[in-house]
């Protein structure tokens, strides 16, 4: 796929768009949890935004596919869902979620190293189909048989995101069934990226509900002060390492791209 320069945006429409994908756990084989306490992270983050932002709070059922690939760019977009990820194991034998197809024969294996040994094997696999973000309604359209609400790396690929200044993914918790978390989630970071955006904050695990929304609300609240991405991101880390010394309920909020 071809990559254009992206032109710098001298002015930006200040909206931010706090999007929270709550779905239901109604499909058979693959189905991703709640995620009811992220009400109360978008409900703080949209009071500290207001003041400087057109916020447009999308929650539960309007928090579908759609409003990501809106017309609109927001300066910020707030993700508070599910993130996902592929694994090589769960994909032998053949995949079609969001585009992926993969056929294999009993020739198939795995060396040692990263990449796999193909000897009299056929695979037919995009990478940036593997991860991918979820929002509402994906456990109803996925029993189903579609794919509505499942919006895999490659089609963010796809967004025009050159007018967005940050783009948070708080909330990447692991899927029920299939779907892991992990190391693929990477994929989303390459995509946001490359779609336009200028800064992305993402979690590397999962964190507790109570922490992830004062550690989110912090991070907003001193941005607004005036303080750096960057800036925001390190105190708000380090305020929350004061209560809770443990690496595991701050250590996972990375930034990247343009820190300030």
């Amino acid at each position: 796929m071809g990559l254009k320069e992206r032109d710098k945006m001298t002015e930006r429409l200040k909206v931010a768009k706090i999007i929270r994908g709550g779905v239901s756990r109604d499909a058979s084989n693959l189905s991703f949890d709640r995620l009811p306490e992220t009400k109360q992270e978008a409900d703080d983050i949209e009071k500290v935004l207001k003041k400087r932002f057109k916020v447009k709070n999308y929650q539960d059922r309007s928090a579908i596919e759609e409003v990501i690939f809106s017309s609109e760019t927001p300066t910020i977009l707030h993700l508070a869902t599910h993130g996902y990820f592929l694994k090589d194991e769960e994909m032998k034998g053949g995949s079609d979620i969001r585009g992926v197809t993969i056929k294999l024969k009993e020739g198939f294996a795995m060396d040692e190293g990263i990449n796999p040994v193909l000897s009299e094997a056929e695979g037919i696999e995009n990478p940036m189909l593997r991860s991918g973000i979820v929002f509402s309604g994906v456990n109803t359209s996925l029993k189903t048989g579609r794919d509505e609400g499942m919006v895999s790396a490659e089609k963010i690929l796809g967004l025009n995101l050159k007018g967005t200044d940050l783009v948070v993914l708080s909330a990447c918790e692991t899927g029920v069934g299939d779907v892991k978390n992990g190391e693929g989630v990477f994929g989303l970071k390459r995509a946001f990226i490359l779609s336009g955006a200028k800064t992305l904050v993402m979690s590397l695990w999962s964190v507790p509900s109570a922490e992830t929304t004062e550690i989110m609300t912090e991070f907003y609240t001193l941005m607004a002060e005036g303080n750096t991405k960057s800036g925001a991101l390190r105190q708000a880390r380090l305020n929350m390492m004061e209560k809770s010394p443990n690496p595991f309920y701050w250590g996972a909020f990375v930034m990247v791209g343009k820190p300030e």
